[in-house]
């Protein structure tokens, strides 16, 4: 587009919302927005977008009425690191490249925008390159990196449709077995259309898990003790000596559950915050795909367990959700993957999830429902980790 594209909901005029939904074919030349109102969305659920409902009148024709403009966040060291990993285009490049042809709910796309960095592409090489350093080098590269001065901000946008009157789910609240089960067999159809010869291709937007193990473990080992001091009073002395075992054994977790289990494309974030529910029963969309990356399918499943189910859920009804899981996966095709080896690597993924979470020293969680939001999330985590042997 020749209008620079703006960098936050105020910034939205009617005229560039006619030239973005003219150029992504929602709207014809002869139509124009003629006026819009802006809600913003999403307060305390994410941490690196700033979500507003856009409600639309046109002249000259018509057009969608409503739909949800996605910018990268406000907080400038969310949109730093954000910016670090790539995760603004990353969610531009799913919608684009993949969505359109996978068995998977989601919100229509009605445009999106992202400035070009030339440098992006060198990003598999120069990690292949980084993963011959040795672990105390890559940690202080990993300081460096994150605390750096940022560059200038890289403008993006994501416009798509309005998904009312589904309504979003609540991680902090959780959720019931019933919805639980709708959001896994979303998952495993997934999973199965998107496994092992069908993975879409790796690209520098779309990056296997397993690609840098040293180096997830070196921003694990960097970050640990932030995690131990914001868990102190949640994290029980299972997950302590969990934590420990995987100061030692981390890169090796990571590389053993790659190994064991087909790469699929993984949404990366799949929690309550990010689906959206059919008031008829159901799933009407998996939203924010930033951290989507290929990998074993097993690490969502635990990863949603983890943040979505009240910690005094038992373990038989846990084994259950894996098991219905596994079944849906045979049901679209998959006969290779084993009940038994899913489990296993079901408790290899929930210490994924535990290296993940030492991340959370990185980004702003605000205050009130961010805050609350991650003291249930560690408080979950450690009650599944609780079937995982020292």
């Amino acid at each position: 587009m020749a209008a620079p594209i703006p960098d936050h909901l105020d910034d939205l005029t009617t005229d560039w919302l006619t030239t973005a939904l003219r150029a992504g074919e929602r709207i014809d030349t002869a139509t124009r927005v003629v006026s819009m109102s802006v809600e913003p969305l999403g307060d305390g659920a994410g941490f690196a977008g700033s979500l507003g409902r856009l409600t639309i009148s046109y002249e000259g024709g018509g057009g969608p009425t409503s739909i949800v403009a996605k910018f990268p966040t406000s907080v400038r060291e969310n949109r730093a690191s954000s910016e670090l990993l790539g995760l603004y285009e990353r969610e531009i490049m799913v919608y684009r490249e993949l969505l359109g042809d996978l068995p998977v709910p989601t919100a229509g796309l009605a445009y999106a925008h992202i400035e070009a960095d030339p440098k992006a592409e060198r990003q598999i090489a120069n990690l292949a390159k980084v993963e011959h350093l040795p672990l105390w080098l890559l940690r202080i590269l990993g300081r460096i990196m994150l605390h750096s001065p940022a560059a200038k901000p890289k403008p993006s946008v994501l416009l798509v449709d309005d998904l009312a009157p589904a309504t979003v789910g609540n991680q902090v609240e959780g959720c019931h077995r019933q919805d639980a089960e709708a959001v896994v067999e979303v998952a495993a159809a997934l999973h199965a259309a998107t496994r092992g010869p069908l993975a879409p291709p790796t690209t520098h937007w779309l990056l296997p898990g397993d690609i840098a193990p040293k180096l997830f473990q070196a921003a694990f080992l960097d970050t640990r003790k932030a995690l131990l001091k914001r868990g102190g009073a949640i994290l029980g002395p299972h997950t302590l000596e969990l934590i420990e075992m995987m100061r030692r054994d981390g890169q090796a977790v990571n590389q053993r559950i790659h190994r064991n289990s087909p790469l699929c494309l993984c949404h990366g974030d799949l929690r309550l915050d990010n689906i959206f529910f059919d008031p008829n029963g159901g799933i009407a969309a998996l939203i924010d795909w930033q951290l989507a990356y290929l990998g074993p399918g097993v690490i969502d499943l635990a990863y949603f367990i983890t943040g979505s189910l009240p910690a005094d859920t038992a373990e038989r009804d846990i084994d259950e959700l894996i098991a219905f899981y596994h079944e849906k996966l045979v049901a679209h095709g998959i006969a290779d993957y084993p009940l038994d080896r899913l489990r296993t690597d079901y408790d290899d993924a929930l210490l994924i999830v535990l290296q993940r979470m030492a991340g959370i020293d990185n980004i702003d969680f605000g205050e009130g429902r961010g805050v609350d939001l991650v003291d249930i999330w560690l408080e979950r985590v450690d009650a599944r980790l609780r079937r995982v042997e020292v």
